[in-house]
């Protein structure tokens, strides 16, 4: 897995990191919207994003408590964070929402299957 991410991110045209001004619930939901409007003007752009958002996620629960990971899991995302803020300068505070590699792409060839909203989403009390 370390080798394919390191492979990935080699042969990226660019690497990202959205963050977001606190780790809070706001701050994550508006950060998504955030990431929403970046992957669709990149879209237009014809630049593809590549998320890559457990490295981050992993680093955010080490630093808060490490919850389900191990001792010696949090003591090898402790040594690794150094590493990762030389490359992405962060606060403390900071939110690290997505982590992302960005390439040139090619026109689909085919569209994603979707299934309409109203049968994936139910919102209680809706239309009443």
């Amino acid at each position: 897995m370390r080798k394919s991410a390191a492979k990935a991110i080699a042969s990226a045209s660019a690497v990202g990191l959205l963050t977001m001004p606190r780790v809070s619930a706001d701050d994550f939901f508006r950060g998504g919207q955030a990431l929403q409007r970046m992957w669709l003007v990149a879209h237009t752009l014809g630049l593809a994003i590549y998320p890559m958002t457990t490295l981050a996620y992993m680093f955010l629960r080490a630093r808060h408590g490490g919850e389900g990971l191990s001792e010696a899991a949090v003591a090898a995302l402790t040594e690794a964070r150094p590493r990762f803020t030389r490359l992405f300068p962060v606060q403390p505070e900071q939110a690290e929402v997505l982590l992302f590699r960005v390439s040139q792409a090619e026109a689909p060839t085919q569209a994603s299957l979707r299934r309409p909203v109203p049968e994936i989403l139910h919102i209680s009390g809706a239309g009443s």
